[in-house]
């Protein structure tokens, strides 16, 4: 049973050295597009240069994983736990070390949270990846040979003091990431949460340590906390007495809630560089980097972010993001994609949870065209059941889909830019995917700035994530291998022996204005993916319901759909 690949990302180091990097659970693989083969796996026993012996974790020690000491370090403080949330398989040969306050903590390296985001920068030199869970971000270097190698993991000191901080690892934001973007000359990350707030992080960034003297106090009226200002905080009382408690177990209870100090709960401070630069009031979903030319002047950077609230705001590039340069407004839903046009720098495409797509002018805020797809969409599903049935002769079990998936969300945006004929008026074409259908929907983009529907092609499973090769004319999609076509929830039968595919790979032709299988991709890259997940097989999480946790990692953006009781609550404020 094979893991779907979540997040693909191609980078192009050199016409020579093309790499694909591929996300599946908590684990990142490498692969050489020019050759077709497997290169690299993080993590690995390689990318940790301080290694313990191999824990035995049981099921009782599944969610809190024991601390061991150093050998060279002696403590008198009793080992610490702890609590790592279990992210599927446990490997015997991928245990790191973390330390923390002179004790060692064995971990295994897949019980780190499963991969969210993928992000590189244009020379395809570093890779940045988002974990959901810890949310945290890490930046890795490619090298020529692609293993992934943690940017800290290389200059990170030897000393036992920087080996305690383990923000020195990894950038924790205080609140979860939602999207990524590189600045154009990919010095800085630019980081969205959920929050409506977006970061700059520098690419290369330090970190340092925050005194604890150093963090204000709500209790204490913002003045740093001191072991004085701490002794004088109130002792908790509870409401319970030694009159109303009878039994042993409520007296002994009592008596440890007697003992408690009424302390307020302290947010752990970001130590490493940032800068919040801007923000809005909703969940951000999506964010982008734009560059205008200026005659006469040097090009001026922009940001594109868009949120749950049907917003696209247009803000100045740093130092300037607080400037507001205007606003795209005409979605009604939340807004998912958002996507560039490399050849037409002024024009974005949007699409979200609306049934239909829009070109915007960006910097004017006007639309130049909106473009619907529920027809497609409909026409899509009734053709695929209707096959079904003919092929089984009885009704198919994916007709229920339809009543269910008469709302739906975009789930990808691409533009593949090629050379087109000199009598063809196509400049390029737009790849657009839909979240629980397996299609994928082609337009063309031609030279008058008008989108044209040219067909719909069927893929043997659900599109989770693409990416295109712009040199090869081609564009590879991960497949969902767990879920039946047109379903969400839907486990496919017999899953262990299953034989979908978790990857297919397209190539367009020019002379037939249509995708093909990409046989070159098939014949050596494609089975190296496949051998490569063989290898890191599907788990499923402990004390989780079946299926529940991989789908919340695959599809995610239904969820953003406000209710009918959110939509009131809007109008009544």
């Amino acid at each position: 049973m094979l893991h779907p690949f979540q997040c693909l990302l191609y980078c192009s180091l050199s016409s020579e050295f093309r790499v694909l990097v591929a996300a599946a659970g908590p684990y990142i693989h490498t692969f050489d597009v020019n050759k077709g083969k497997y290169l690299s796996t993080w993590p690995s026993l390689g990318n940790s240069k301080f290694l313990v012996k191999e824990a035995e974790i049981t099921e009782s020690q599944s969610d809190d994983v024991m601390v061991s000491k150093v050998d060279s370090v002696e403590s008198p403080r009793a080992a610490k736990r702890r609590k790592i949330s279990p992210a599927g398989d446990i490997s015997e040969s991928s245990f790191a070390e973390i330390v923390v306050e002179n004790h060692a903590v064995e971990v295994p390296r897949s019980l780190n949270p499963p991969i969210v985001k993928l992000a590189a920068t244009q020379n395809g030199q570093h890779v940045i990846a988002v974990t959901g869970e810890d949310k945290c971000i890490r930046v890795f270097e490619l090298a020529r040979n692609g293993v992934m190698k943690e940017f800290s993991e290389r200059y990170r000191p030897m000393s036992i003091f920087m080996r305690c901080n383990h923000s020195s690892i990894t950038r924790c934001m205080p609140k979860r990431p939602s999207a990524i973007a590189i600045t154009p000359d990919d010095s800085t990350i630019l980081c969205a949460d959920k929050f409506g707030d977006v970061y700059a992080l520098p690419l290369k960034g330090q970190t340092y340590e925050v005194p604890t003297t150093d963090i204000p106090n709500e209790k204490t009226d913002g003045d740093p906390i001191s072991k004085d200002n701490d002794q004088s905080l109130e002792h908790f009382v509870p409401s319970a007495s030694s009159l109303t408690v009878h039994t042993k177990r409520n007296r002994d209870a009592l008596r440890q809630q007697q003992k408690l100090i009424k302390k307020k709960a302290q947010k752990k401070p970001m130590t490493f560089e940032h800068q919040m630069i801007l923000g809005h009031v909703s969940l951000l979903t999506d964010v982008a980097c734009a560059s205008l030319e200026i005659p006469a002047s040097k090009p001026r950077n922009y940001i594109i972010s868009a949120d749950r609230d049907e917003h696209i705001r247009i803000s100045r590039g740093m130092p300037q993001a607080h400037i507001i340069e205007g606003y795209c407004l005409g979605h009604a839903q939340f807004i998912s994609k958002l996507c560039l046009l490399p050849s037409h720098p002024r024009l974005l495409i949007s699409g979200g949870g609306d049934d239909y797509l829009l070109l915007w002018d960006w910097p004017t805020g006007q639309v130049k065209q909106c473009l619907g797809i529920r027809d497609h969409v409909s026409l899509f599903k009734k053709e695929q059941i209707r096959a079904a049935q003919s092929v089984s002769g009885v009704q198919s079990s994916n007709s229920g889909v339809t009543s269910s998936m008469d709302s739906f969300a975009v789930s990808n945006i691409h533009v593949l830019e090629f050379n087109s004929h000199p009598n063809s008026e196509d400049q390029a074409i737009i790849i657009v995917t839909i979240e629980g259908l397996p299609a994928l929907f082609i337009f063309t983009f031609s030279t008058d700035a008008r989108i044209r529907y040219l067909e719909t092609q069927t893929i043997p499973a659900n599109v989770i994530d693409m990416i295109v090769l712009p040199d090869r004319h081609s564009i590879l999609c991960s497949l969902d291998t767990i879920h039946e076509p047109f379903s969400t929830t839907v486990i496919v039968k017999n899953l262990i022996e299953s034989t979908n595919p978790c990857v297919v790979a397209k190539h367009f032709r020019l002379e037939s204005k249509s995708f093909e299988p990409d046989v070159n991709l098939h014949k050596q890259l494609v089975p190296a993916i496949e051998s490569c997940a063989k290898g890191h097989p599907y788990a499923e999480q402990k004390n989780v319901a079946k299926g529940r946790s991989l789908k919340e990692l695959l599809y995610g953006l239904e969820s953003l759909r406000k209710r009918a009781s959110d939509d009131a609550h809007d109008v009544n404020e």
